[in-house]
């Protein structure tokens, strides 16, 4: 049976406040814990969300923890979402809503699809957004989530058709554990080089203490990230777009009528909400996945998450990674 999405919209969740403040006493936090929200940082930082209880699905190390909340808006990383469903294919007595990500769609299989809901970023036409006086590049450095040559192309046209200020606010994905790993910083030795070249002078670089708290008004927003693998729900987005800044990724956060589905977030923007369909990209995705099974993804038999140690502590194997990374190809 369908789930009825303006019950999911409506529901109060105030209740279960006093049940997530204290998610630390029945969490059990580990060291996955702590390296998944670390790494990508400031992203993961709580915020409060009106479509139900948001939470990972990475902290829960059993299934039937889901059902100490109606709904669960799902923040992990399109990663760590298919790593879930890899762990548990079936519900198995479960009758929480999940809020997944569009993205996640092809992600979810077949016996989860009745405990779905997909939802959507959407701005308020005619939102009176301010005149635009400043443009923020904003994104994590990390390899996965885009191209390299791909963005320094966009950068340039970023450059190139706009006079206002540039800022840059920009954050370093480098896992706990592998802080001093040869080369680990390398990466954003060669992206940082190449946003001097495009900007010069003309650009200046922020630190999140003080754009937290920052006036987005009068300002748009460029990300580098160009999928979801890491964090699906930003912080830093959030911040963006409801402090009235205008996305300038032209296919992201589009401006829509606001439906029966949707949720108010802030002036600007809104949730829309939907129902997963049968997809023949993941039946195609698990039946790789069960092939593979017996013997490229063996390794994941044997993570052990309770490794008190973050060089040692992993969400998924390079293998089950790299399986997803394909999935959601970069241009």
């Amino acid at each position: 049976m369908k789930i009825n999405i303006e019950e999911v919209i409506n529901r109060d969740y105030s209740e279960h406040a006093e049940l997530l403040n204290k998610k630390d006493s029945w969490m059990q936090p580990d060291y996955l814990d702590k390296k998944y929200l670390h790494y990508s940082q400031p992203h993961t930082e709580d915020y409060f969300t009106p479509a139900g209880v948001p939470f990972y699905l990475v902290h829960f190390k059993e299934l039937s923890w889901l059902n100490l909340f109606p709904t669960i808006f799902v923040r992990d990383g399109l990663t760590s979402i298919a790593h879930f469903f890899f762990k548990y294919p079936t519900p198995n007595g479960v009758e929480t809503t999940l809020i997944l990500p569009i993205e996640a769609e092809e992600l979810i299989p077949a016996a989860w699809l009745e405990n779905c809901l997909l939802c959507d970023i959407k701005r308020y036409k005619d939102a009176n957004l301010g005149k635009v006086e400043t443009i923020y590049i904003t994104g994590s450095i990390c390899e996965n989530t885009y191209n390299f040559k791909e963005v320094e192309k966009e950068l340039r046209e970023l450059k190139k058709n706009h006079q206002q200020k540039f800022k840059a606010l920009l954050f370093d994905n480098i896992q706990l554990g592998n802080e001093y790993t040869p080369n680990s910083k390398q990466h954003n030795v060669h992206f940082y080089k190449m946003l001097f070249n495009i900007f010069g002078d003309d650009i200046e670089v922020l630190n999140w203490g003080e754009s937290k708290e920052a006036n987005y008004s009068n300002s748009a927003f460029f990300e580098i990230n160009q999928n979801k693998l890491n964090f699906s729900d930003s912080f830093v987005t959030f911040n963006f777009i409801s402090g009235g800044s205008l996305p300038l990724n032209s296919d992201r956060y589009l401006e829509s009528d606001f439906t029966n589905n949707s949720l108010r977030v802030s002036k600007y923007h809104f949730l829309e909400f939907s129902h997963p369909t049968a997809s023949p990209k993941s039946e195609e995705l698990w039946s790789e996945i069960e092939t593979l099974k017996s013997y490229v993804l063996t390794g994941e038999e044997h993570l052990v998450r309770t490794h008190k140690n973050f060089e040692l502590v992993h969400l998924c194997t390079p293998e089950f990674e790299s399986l997803i990374l394909k999935r959601f190809k970069l241009k």
